[in-house]
């Protein structure tokens, strides 16, 4: 197992316990903390909290979601379904219900309400009242009513219940959470890192596409290179017939008998250079001619005003065309 492999499972292993870590911590965040009753409390009548996330800065119409904890104890239960709300709520959507046992031999059972007012006041309130019976008797007997009143200030409303001295801030997980994203973060970018430039380095020299050749280019080409060979004393039939098929070809009338040409060649704007070396090439091609020097330059003539707007030379002397 090469270091670079260590590496990369250690590090794919420190990522995934971040991540378990970090799901985890999630996870407790958002599960409520129950409350702890009395443990004077001997009962019969069973216990009753009411919790809301905060009891300030709701508008109309938010959804509060409403806890009830009710402690019962060995030998008593409460009639869960036939809890009723009074107050300036309704219920919406269904409730949720869910319980634990106690070591007295009691539970403590959680229900959980979503709530809505559509009263416009500075305050409303909710008051929830519930029956209990001891077991094996048939007479159910009510619980003192419990209630909540939510305040909808955005902080401060007046109320006499403020407390003195230095505002506390609850840090909770937060720092460890943000440590963590922190430090996964960071593996994360090294095990990235080693990883692409492992890879990158096995990859093949990437080669850039040559660009296809337009056909000006290729025109030019072919026929500087015949005419070259003109240059060089070279008159042989062989030259003008590449330099007629190079003409033909960019001209695209490669099938065209002589006698059409200049009618094929009527509406093109350069159909008078294009006709002249045709049939230039043709005098040597099939009567066995041999053009004149004045002849031949205006061939070349012809052919450089055919491709005088199409093909251009760079500094570097490579053609290119538009």
């Amino acid at each position: 197992m090469t270091a670079y492999r260590k590496l990369y499972i250690g590090a794919s292993a420190g990522v995934g316990l971040t991540l378990v870590l970090l799901a985890c911590i999630f996870f407790l965040k958002q599960e409520q903390k129950w409350p702890e009753f009395p443990a004077t409390a001997v009962g019969p009548a069973p216990l009753v909290q009411l919790q809301v996330e905060r009891d300030f800065g709701w508008r109309t119409g938010d959804a509060v979601t409403l806890n009830i904890f009710i402690k019962t104890f060995a030998g008593t239960s409460v009639d869960v379904e036939g809890i009723a709300l009074a107050g300036d709520f309704e219920i919406r959507g269904d409730i949720r219900l869910d319980s634990r046992k106690t070591e007295d031999g009691g539970k403590i059972t959680r229900v959980q309400m979503s709530v809505q007012s559509f009263n416009f006041k500075p305050a409303v309130s909710a008051r929830v009242s519930m029956t209990w019976n001891k077991d094996g008797e048939k007479d159910w007997k009510e619980i003192d009513p419990t209630s909540i009143e939510l305040h909808t200030s955005a902080t401060y409303d007046g109320r006499d219940n403020l407390q003195e001295g230095k505002l506390q801030y609850l840090q909770g997980f937060h720092l460890w959470v943000t440590l963590a994203w922190i430090v996964g973060g960071i593996g994360v970018v090294i095990m990235a890192t080693l990883y692409i430039r492992r890879e990158t380095r096995n990859l093949p020299v990437y080669v850039p596409p040559v660009e296809p050749m337009s056909m000006w280019v290729w025109a030019v080409i072919r026929f500087e290179s015949a005419w070259t060979k003109i240059l060089a004393g070279d008159r042989s039939p062989e030259v003008f017939q590449e330099i007629d098929y190079v003409v033909r070809t960019l001209l695209m009338i490669e099938t065209v008998a002589l006698t059409h040409v200049e009618i094929a060649l009527s509406n093109h704007p350069f159909g008078k250079q294009g006709t002249y070396i045709i049939k230039a090439c043709e005098l040597v091609l099939f009567r066995g001619d041999k053009l004149k020097d004045s002849q031949l330059k205006q061939m070349k003539l012809c052919f450089e005003q055919i491709v005088a707007n199409k093909v251009f030379r760079n500094a570097a002397g490579e053609l290119y065309s538009r």
